[in-house]
């Protein structure tokens, strides 16, 4: 019965990195055509002399919650009309909350001619479970939108704030 007890304990103490990395490979396998990022490489560029144009494709509620400082938000549904908007030949990085929706966009940008796209791993959510850096409504409390209540579950409590 402890073993039992001690092993239900382990599983929900590990659900959130488990469900993260089950994310990360559905990603991987579903849009294996689009370049990732991990969030410690995005970290060095930002901060380096070249930084990727960063493009937040969550919901307009969503960005005004919290997003990554420097980040353009481009609704996740958007036709690449916006390619005339951006220059194609700058370093993308495109980022949602787990990374589905950005790596659609992602690959939307690479089929309009972006020669320098990439899916941040993880997304908006590992990025604050990290405890990074946050602009927005709740940016400096370092909460972020949980998207839906089914998947607020993947933010460290401190990093998750209210859906709406």
């Amino acid at each position: 019965m402890l073993a039992v007890a001690l092993g239900l304990g382990a599983l929900a103490w590990n659900a959130r990195p488990l469900g993260m990395a089950a994310l990360r490979a559905l990603i991987a396998i579903s849009f294996g055509d689009v370049p990732a990022v991990d969030t410690t490489t995005l970290a060095a560029e930002l901060a380096g002399p070249r930084p990727p144009l960063l493009l937040d494709a969550r919901d307009a509620e969503e960005f005004a919650v919290s997003h990554l400082p420097g980040a353009l938000h481009v609704p996740p549904h958007r036709e690449p009309g916006l390619a005339g908007e951006l220059p194609r030949d700058a370093p993308v990085v495109v980022y949602c909350s787990v990374g589905w929706r950005s790596a659609g966009l992602a690959r939307r940008l690479m089929a309009a001619g972006f020669r320098d796209v990439r899916n941040l791993e993880g997304s908006a959510f590992a990025w604050a479970n990290e405890g990074r850096a946050l602009a927005g409504r709740l940016g400096a409390r370092g909460q972020v939108h949980p998207y839906a209540a089914a998947f607020a579950w993947l933010l460290v409590p401190g990093a998750r704030g209210p859906a709406s």
